[in-house]
């Protein structure tokens, strides 16, 4: 993570009400006068603007300031050999790198200072960087568990219709050869009731018990002179769960005489008027 960039400047520095009457600098006068103050302060200004608040000393940039500041080389050399005087100690001249200790110590505070706001700032960055992973990861989780019961639904799905095909050839087989004739019309009934089996509804055919019980309640609607087709078309029409002899005792069905309506408010209303 890319911080704060770091800054070892500053656009200023305090000056002492007082300077001039600092021994280094009215030592620094009497041997240049007027020039001596103002090279001081100007060198002191270029370090403050200067990384780590140093000048780079060398010949190259010892000509560059002298001819900014108007003075000869000589001059500059001589200047700066007095400034750097133990006894003096203005400026420290080390490995050609030209610094104010003093000036050093002053900006301290304000380099702290920075370090301080910049390790704040990363902070806050890395919370809400922390945040937004958080943010990211708990909706892969959220999209993982949708697709992962998505996954689960489809396998479910497959399962039911797995169980349709096994229960309708174990349906094929049971079906007698009294109602062989019927055999579609009963596949269909079975096909109906399974559609709501497979979207969740729990239904009385999901077992091989219950492919027993339908061939039985059709076997029954026969003996009592019912026309299978009827009974399943009729059950189907009316949602019922099964074609039981029972639903039609007092309706009279037989090949004979079938229900002739359409539709399943003529049915319901034949079927009405014969339980009447």
């Amino acid at each position: 993570m890319a911080g704060r960039n770091k800054s070892y400047s500053a656009d200023y520095f305090s000056h002492d009400a007082d300077a001039s009457s600092d021994e280094k600098i009215m030592y620094l006068e009497s041997k240049f006068g007027h020039t001596g103050y103002a090279l001081y302060f100007k060198l002191l200004e270029r370090m403050a603007r200067s990384d780590n608040f140093e000048l780079c000393w060398d010949e190259i940039k010892i000509s560059i300031y002298a001819s900014e500041f108007g003075i000869s080389v000589t001059e500059m050399e001589s200047f700066i050999k007095e400034c750097c005087r133990k006894e003096i100690k203005a400026f420290i001249l080390k490995s050609k790198k030209l610094y104010s200790k003093g000036l050093k110590n002053r900006m301290k505070p304000l380099i702290e200072k920075r370090e301080y706001n910049r390790k704040k700032y990363d902070e806050k960055i890395s919370k809400k960087n922390k945040e937004l992973a958080n943010s990211v990861t708990g909706k892969s989780l959220k999209i993982t568990e949708i697709t992962q019961s998505k996954g689960k639904e489809s396998k479910g799905k497959e399962t039911k219709r797995t169980l349709f095909k096994r229960l309708k050839d174990y349906l094929i087989e049971k079906i007698p050869k009294e109602l062989e004739t019927t055999k579609e019309d009963i596949l269909s009934f079975f096909k109906y009731r399974m559609e709501d089996t497979i979207k969740g509804k729990k239904q009385p055919y999901e077992t091989t018990a219950g492919i027993d019980g339908l061939i039985r309640d059709l076997k029954v609607c026969v003996g009592e002179g019912y026309n299978p087709i009827e009974c399943c078309n009729i059950a189907k029409q009316n949602g019922w769960l099964t074609p039981r002899a029972s639903y039609f005792k007092n309706i009279k069905m037989n090949n004979k005489t079938p229900f002739r309506a359409e539709t399943k408010e003529e049915r319901d209303k034949e079927i009405r008027e014969a339980l009447a």
